[in-house]
């Protein structure tokens, strides 16, 4: 009997385990009978009786495996299912594991407190999609027996503790071997190749959400200091740790990954270039926790040196020093470089929501939706981009992303896992500084921005904290005061994207920008009359019936206009299936925020430029939105509407929202032509978002993939092999599962009914192999989880999607960006 086919319809995983133990263990399996078919068994490791096999029971022998023979505890300091009381509740409950104290640690715990229990570590197992409760569980049982160690476990992931007091946790890397103290674990050192192996989030397919989950709950909730900003710090000063430490190490780091992936590699080399390196700053290495404050509130003097602007000179982070030390712990394995910076960016999304954005109506876009955007527009190297409501900087991130990776191929370069931690080469880091752009004026998000944005552009950014519809008043927001300044100190960069006014000055209204992509905010109303007063959309008109006297001067007659053609001609007769009709424009005092952004991003496009903008769906078929429409299709051609599945933006909202793509009329194609030249009737590509991408109470769905499992074995269970194949590999070999599962005797095949009949002899003779299908999760190239929609192909492990159906479409128009 295979492990895995016990643990197929669970959320458990082996991952954490030795290959040879699984074996050891799969081979003690003993099958008895029962009224509802066959039941599986396991002689426990320290109960000495037979057990049920239950997915939690598998990960707890093997987690007993691991204490005996990895960690050398002995047998009879070993207990399961440990009775636990809290307080003078006379009822207990159990912890699935409890290592007791040796006599030497009871007798110096006896000194220092007659009372000391004997318990020393509590270990729990719990089901993946119960972490957080599974955690305060074993934290209310460590509590409840003051032991000085705990562990919850999946079996794919695995979190330490050393428990301080009953309100502080440490987390440290592993629980102290037999022989081991605390100060043991602590002093074995943190490089960078320690995190490339250890990172929980592509380890052990956790979160960064779920980790800030954790320090909230733990410490934050209890601080007295604003989440947002601390956690913000936090991340600020790891990324700030892990780029400055892989950049030095670089060399020995590929020396040393490169050595490692050999079967034979020299240990003892592999020992020297891990000496070689550099330690984390970022991570626990003594009880001392001042001294751990101290050596990261100077990592954080550093970063803020080199990315100026984000946080003030004289900022410091404003947790204690025990605070500090349990969300250090918590962290120190994350590890936030790769090739993208997804990573950090979900931990953003939860903050930032939680700090009320969502009443201002702004969400961040997911990334699924971004890439599909980048996707359809194709952005090239020599063209700029902009977002003027930026968020967390996703369009602009993934634009640099998409290019880079056409920068690299053309230059002929590799791009590495660690893109984002790399030096880019010059042309790349020219990319960023002359073509990517981002404006937001939420005190918050921009500095999210700036900082992705840094991080990306390798130490440039072209970031500003400005209000995008109230250009006017640029010039005053621009240095309102020290830090704004010096947050917005490339703003001339922004200028030189700006169309030229009669003098020659930048008319901040109209840019020239190639492409523009933005989620503006869903809600809100713009009321100030000096911002609305710069915009066409604030018009609203309305006919009114012609007297009689006026009917005699008909003369300047417009039959069925648009909205623009009444704004261009507003002294015109109206002629409806009502009759004549005298125009009137009235300028509203209230417009909604998104409306205006639909001009506003209209004016940043140069001629030809395309756009992408995400809308609330009744934009696209309220009647009351006629004129937006109408005002929409005068200044540029609608190349395609993509409808999001509800579920897109939630848990924040369920607005149905749509992605609305544009190019703007007209532009020099460089042949004597236009780049998009003015028609009356054109081709629209439609499409709806089938896949929804998250549930319905906001938490994403991800791909599976199905393998299968097939092994042989001889009559006394003995396995002769066993082998994972991909579905491709299995067809491969076999038709069906069916023709995958068989008895062979003597090289012929025969059925179950005749093995059953066989004598003993023959029946060991024979050969039983067994087939069965799971699933797991599927994997991209760095390592995560991939989201279940149907927006685009997912590094060719997923099906063509609406994105390349689009490209399609506009090869086919022969739009200008796919030509």
């Amino acid at each position: 009997m295979k492990l895995q086919e016990i643990l197929k319809d669970s959320d458990y995983s082996l991952n954490l385990f030795d290959e040879n133990a699984i074996k050891k263990l799969e081979s003690k399996i003993i099958t008895k009978d029962s009224k509802g078919g066959l039941v599986y068994y396991i002689p426990c490791l320290i109960r000495d009786k037979d057990i049920k096999l239950t997915p939690e029971e598998i990960v707890r022998q093997l987690y007993l495996d691991k204490l005996l023979n990895e960690y050398g505890y002995a047998k009879n300091r070993i207990q399961v299912e440990y009775p636990v009381a809290f307080g003078s509740d006379i009822s207990s409950k159990r912890a699935d594991i409890c290592i007791l104290c040796d006599k030497q640690q009871q007798k110096e715990r006896k000194s220092k407190d007659p009372k000391a229990s004997n318990e020393y570590i509590i270990i729990e197992f719990k089901n993946p999609k119960v972490m957080l409760s599974g955690i305060e569980q074993l934290k209310s049982y460590a509590n409840a027996t003051g032991v000085p160690f705990a562990l919850w476990c999946n079996g794919e992931t695995q979190i330490a503790y050393h428990r301080e007091n009953p309100n502080i946790f440490i987390e440290i890397q592993n629980l102290p071997k037999a022989n081991e103290t605390l100060n043991d674990v602590l002093h074995k050192g943190f490089k960078y190749i320690d995190l490339l192996e250890q990172d929980v989030l592509q380890k052990d397919r956790v979160s960064l959400k779920d980790k800030i989950l954790l320090i909230e709950d733990d410490v934050l909730a209890n601080s007295g200091e604003d989440a947002f900003e601390e956690v913000f710090k936090l991340i600020f000063v790891k990324l700030f740790d892990e780029l400055e430490t892989y950049r030095k190490d670089k060399q020995e780091i590929q020396e040393y990954n490169t050595l490692k992936k050999h079967k034979h590699n020299d240990k003892e080399t592999l020992e020297k270039l891990s000496k070689k390196m550099k330690n984390l700053d970022f991570a626990i290495y003594e009880q001392d926790n001042e001294k751990l404050y101290d050596r990261i509130q100077d990592l954080f003097t550093r970063a803020k040196k080199k990315w100026k602007g984000i946080f003030d000179t004289d900022s410091k982070i404003a947790l204690t020093p025990t605070h500090l030390a349990v969300c250090v712990s918590n962290l120190q394995k994350c590890k936030f470089f790769n090739s993208n910076l997804e990573v950090i960016d979900e931990a953003f999304e939860y903050l930032a929501n939680k700090n009320s954005k969502g009443e201002k109506g702004q969400y961040f876009t997911p990334r699924y939706v971004i890439d599909m955007c980048v996707k359809m527009l194709n952005p090239k190297r020599n063209e700029s981009m902009i977002d003027p409501a930026s968020g967390s900087c996703g369009f602009p991130i993934h634009t640099c992303f998409y290019v880079w990776s056409e920068i690299y191929k053309q230059e002929g370069k590799e791009i590495s896992e660690m893109l984002t931690a790399e030096e880019k080469i010059e042309v790349a880091k020219d990319y960023v500084k002359d073509n990517i752009f981002a404006i937001d004026f939420d005190p918050r998000t921009v500095r999210i921005s700036k900082m992705l944005n840094l991080i990306a552009g390798d130490g440039h950014t072209n970031v500003f904290k400005l209000n995008s519809l109230d250009f006017k008043n640029w010039e005053a927001q621009k240095q309102i005061n020290e830090a704004t300044k010096i947050f917005n100190e490339n703003f001339d960069n922004l200028a030189q994207k700006a169309q030229k006014d009669e003098k020659g000055n930048a008319d901040y209204k109209h840019f020239l920008f190639d492409i523009v992509m933005a989620n503006p905010p869903f809600a809100g109303d713009i009321k100030e009359f000096d911002i609305l007063e710069s915009y066409e959309v604030r018009k609203s008109v309305s006919l009114e019936s012609l007297k009689l006297k006026d009917k005699q001067k008909i003369q300047n007659v417009l039959e069925n206009p648009t909205y623009p053609e009444i704004l261009a001609n507003p002294s015109a007769i109206i002629l409806t299936h009502d009759g004549y009709k005298k125009p009137k424009i009235k300028n509203q005092s209230v417009v909604t925020r998104d409306i205006l952004f639909i001009e506003r991003n209209l004016n940043m496009l140069k001629p030809g430029g395309r756009m992408a903008i995400v809308l609330p769906q009744g934009r696209f078929n309220n009647s009351s939105d006629k004129y937006i429409r109408e005002f929409i299709a005068d200044k540029a051609r609608i190349v395609a509407v993509v409808g999001l599945h509800q579920n897109v933006f939630k848990p924040h909202t369920g607005t149905k929202t749509s992605v609305l793509f544009l190019q703007k009329w007209g532009g020099d194609d460089g042949k004597g032509g236009e780049l998009c030249p003015k028609k009356e009737d054109y081709n629209i590509f439609f499409a709806t978002q089938m896949l929804p991408s998250k549930d319905n109470s906001g938490e994403k769905i991800y791909v599976e993939e199905s393998y299968f499992c097939i092994r042989q074995y001889k009559y006394d269970k003995q396995i002769l092999s066993e082998e994972e194949l991909s579905q491709e590999q299995f067809l491969l070999r076999y038709k069906n599962l069916e023709e995958a599962n068989f008895i062979k005797l003597d090289d012929t095949y025969i059925k179950k009914e005749k093995y059953d009949n066989l004598n003993e002899k023959d029946k060991k003779r024979a050969i039983r192999q067994e087939a069965s299908v799971l699933k797991r999760p599927l994997l991209d190239s760095h390592g995560h989880m991939i989201v279940k929609h149907d927006l685009f192909n997912h590094e060719g492990l997923t099906q063509d999607g609406i994105a390349e159906a689009f490209i399609d479409f506009a090869k086919s128009e022969n739009l200008s960006f796919w030509v």
